[in-house]
């Protein structure tokens, strides 16, 4: 709510005024030019039907995750973390393994949305197992320097970035596997369900059995097509107490 300028009025015990401001451009979803009384606590809920419950599933909670993920903001950070040689830069990005087949064929039983997380140092060596997801030594590099610091390492960037798709790439070929292989063994038991229950004089039965078939082609075509989307990146660079960052 403070990220996206939404005031919070505290109205006493459980309960809470939402109000959206109207001129950040973008509406706040389900809450309103009138603002939305809200809580969660479930026994309040039921009580006044004036007060929306939040939970994980309603549409504000929705609504916010759903435009943070799809908002440009967040996506570039720039930190330093305690590693030699000083100056030392690694890339960590995080792509996202998903596929745009028609709601219809359910892929997202065998492929659901994956993240994948690739760590390229300057040499394009994969750094990702050595580096931690959470590393507790990172610290912010100061905005006054940010811009000119990503202005020197630009150069290195792209053929790290470049490094980063091809290993998230074959990274992602395990996990089509995995997938391939659950959406086989679902569409084969789907068919021997069909031949089980379904007379063989039944005259709707190959036609229910070409479906099947069709269905299963289809999932395998999607989910072979699937590719890893680059979701946002992480840019390190290591610090030392000789490292300037102004003339890193």
């Amino acid at each position: 709510f403070d990220h996206a300028s939404v005031e919070v009025e505290d109205l006493g015990p459980g309960l809470w005024r939402l109000f959206a401001d109207e001129t950040s451009g973008e509406p706040f979803p389900a809450i309103g030019s009138e603002g939305a009384t809200a809580t969660f606590d479930r026994e309040i809920a039921c009580r006044r039907e004036d007060v929306e419950f939040l939970t994980w599933d309603h549409p504000i909670a929705v609504g916010a995750l759903d435009r943070l993920l799809s908002s440009p903001a967040g996506t570039l950070a720039l930190a330093t973390f305690a590693g030699e040689p000083a100056g030392d830069t690694i890339v960590e990005a995080f792509f996202v393994l998903e596929t745009s087949a028609p709601a219809r064929l359910g892929l997202g039983r065998f492929l659901p949305s994956t993240p994948l997380r690739v760590s390229i140092d300057r040499d394009l060596r994969d750094r990702s197992r050595g580096l931690a997801a959470h590393d507790p030594t990172l610290r912010d590099v100061p905005p006054a320097l940010a811009g000119d610091l990503l202005a020197r390492l630009r150069p290195a960037l792209e053929s790290m970035v470049a490094a980063a798709r091809a290993a998230a790439g074959a990274a992602a070929e395990a996990v089509l596997g995995e997938a391939l292989d659950l959406a086989r063994a679902h569409f084969a038991a789907e068919r021997d369900r069909v031949e089980a229950l379904v007379p063989a004089v039944d005259p709707g039965r190959p036609a229910m059995l070409a479906d099947v078939d069709r269905a299963a082609a289809e999932a395998a075509l999607w989910i072979r097509a699937a590719r890893p989307r680059l979701d946002a990146l992480r840019i390190l660079v290591a610090r030392s107490p000789s490292l300037d960052l102004t003339s890193a």
